[in-house]
């Protein structure tokens, strides 16, 4: 090949009064060679292809790697790691090792079903995530909690497999440490020290001993344990690689893992209560007595208090197929997307609803069904198929994450999954085109010993 100054320079000594339109492509043929001899000739090795993507079905992040970033020091509060291992529920008998016996406890599992589906997208984002008894705290009494959770990916997902495997564990270790960590006590004249000796309690036993502002000062705590959940959540999901090595030391481009990030839904139900924190466009939806009540509201960037926070940042909406920042994201919180840290929040908002006698069933889904299905209308089907008495189940596959077939007729593991499967098909018919990823939680019966 042809030094570059000589292509240039028999680019410019073409005759340019006998123009022809052979002549003209010639030309244009050489231009486009000297553009590709700027690599061949650089001094740096030549530029290649990056390997294709892996789908991280099943990503488990391990200890070595990733708990040195969650317990590291953030914001000046030091935590203290805790022997909770990372784990992994990718089906339904995660929840038999704790159902199959009797249970003595207040607040048992109730029965719950889930589907998640790639639909009509080209990738499959979505994840979510059942843990029975995900922890013990003191905030509630010490009774059992129940995790559900719903992600939704987008970018790929890294940041939804992440928060799948690692946020019910970070979320146990701030309730716990509400527990275990003592105030410091007071000098002569402070505030909690008192006569009784309970001046270096933890909060949760200052709220038992009233020595506090009660039921406001409990759920202050609560969401604050949520709100540094997400937070550090959102630290992980920043300084990882989507190929698993910290601080973006892998093989992934930086603009590929910038643009990655989740949404997240996550619902606490505990013995007299249910405490759902959310962040993204992801809902979570109550049905009592006939009636959907939102737990949560979907963070867009059309919202007025998230336009106004937006703009303050100095960030920019732009109409590119609906509403977006900087006409890229279409949501106005999630974690991840680094790029656009500078506007995109992680801090999620935060409900917690008494529970009631009249409560029928819990909804958790991605905006898959959302966008083509209304609060009341999926609550409607809900209640519909908790009540239906013609819904074949399988007596046999209580804690199957699957549906089974048995002499032509589909057999679920419950109610809860017909329903998150009517739902899902629904969403399917009314024309929905992205993942969809349900769960449904029936609140009026539970596990225990076999399914009621």
């Amino acid at each position: 090949m042809a030094p570059p100054s000589e292509l240039l320079l028999k680019i410019f000594s073409d005759d340019l009064e006998n123009e022809t339109p052979e002549k003209c492509r010639e030309r244009r043929r050489r231009r486009i060679q000297l553009r590709r001899s700027r690599y061949t000739f650089a001094p740096i090795q030549q530029l290649q292809s990056p390997p294709p993507r892996k789908e991280m079905t099943n990503y488990v992040p391990t200890t070595d790697q990733y708990f040195a970033l969650l317990n590291r020091t953030t914001l000046g509060d030091k935590t203290t790691a805790m022997a909770l291992p990372v784990v992994v529920d990718s089906s339904w008998t995660s929840l038999t090792s704790a159902s199959c016996g009797a249970k003595t406890d207040v607040n048992p599992m109730p029965v719950n079903g889930w589907i998640s589906i790639q639909g009509f997208s080209d990738s499959m984002d979505d994840r979510l995530f059942v843990k029975e008894e995900f922890c013990r705290s003191d905030l509630f009494g010490g009774k059992p909690l129940h995790f559900f959770a719903v992600y939704d990916g987008h970018g790929g997902p890294h940041v939804s497999t992440l928060c799948k495997n690692m946020m019910h564990t970070i979320m146990a270790e701030e309730l716990m440490r509400l527990s275990t960590e003592k105030a410091p006590a007071t000098s002569d004249g402070g505030g909690s020290s008192s006569g009784n000796g309970t001046g270096s309690s933890s909060p949760a036993e200052r709220i038992k001993n009233a020595e506090v502002g009660g039921v406001e000062e409990w759920e202050n705590l609560v969401r604050a344990a949520l709100e540094k959940s997400f937070l550090r959540m959102d630290e992980v999901a920043l300084s990882t690689c989507a190929c698993g090595k910290s601080a973006y030391l892998g093989g992934c481009q930086a603009v590929d893992v910038g643009f990655l990030g989740s949404t997240a839904v996550v619902a606490i139900v505990a013995p007299h209560h249910v405490v759902v924190a959310n962040c993204g466009d992801s809902r979570a939806v109550l049905c009592r007595a006939g009636r959907a009540i939102p737990l949560s509201l979907d963070h867009k960037p059309e919202r007025p208090d998230e336009l106004e926070r937006i703009r303050a940042a100095g960030g920019k909406l732009v109409y590119q197929n609906g509403v977006r920042v900087y006409g890229i994201l279409n949501m106005s919180r999630a974690l991840g997307d680094n790029f656009l840290k500078k506007v995109i929040t992680s801090q999620p908002e935060t409900s917690i609803t008494e529970r009631h006698p009249e409560d029928e069933c819990l909804i958790l889904a991605t905006d898959g069904l959302w966008d083509v299905m209304s609060d009341a209308l999926a609550c409607e089907v809900a209640s519909t198929c908790l009540r239906d008495g013609s819904c074949a189940t399988s007596p046999r596959s209580h804690y199957s994450g699957q549906s089974v077939k048995i002499d032509g007729e589909v057999l679920f593991p419950s109610k809860s999954a017909f329903a998150a499967a009517i739902l899902c098909r629904l969403a399917l018919g009314r024309g929905s085109c992205d993942n969809i990823s349900v769960i449904v939680v029936d609140l009026k019966k539970h596990l225990a010993g076999k399914a009621k």
